[in-house]
C-alpha cells in the first residue's frame, strides 16, 4: 500500500497489473492440471 501513495499509478497501469495477474494465475492453474509436480517447481 506504501507503494501506490507513492508512486500515483494510472488507471491504465493498474489495469496492465491485473491483465499480468489474470494471465499469470491462469498459466498457473493449467499448468497445475496438468502436471502439479511441475507447478510445485515454478
Amino acid at each position: 500500500m506504501t507503494f501506490m501513495e507513492v508512486a500515483k499509478p494510472k488507471w491504465y497501469e493498474r489495469a496492465l497489473v491485473i491483465a499480468v495477474q489474470g494471465v499469470f494465475f491462469n498459466a498457473y492453474f493449467a499448468a497445475y492440471l496438468i502436471s502439479p509436480k511441475l507447478a510445485h517447481r515454478i
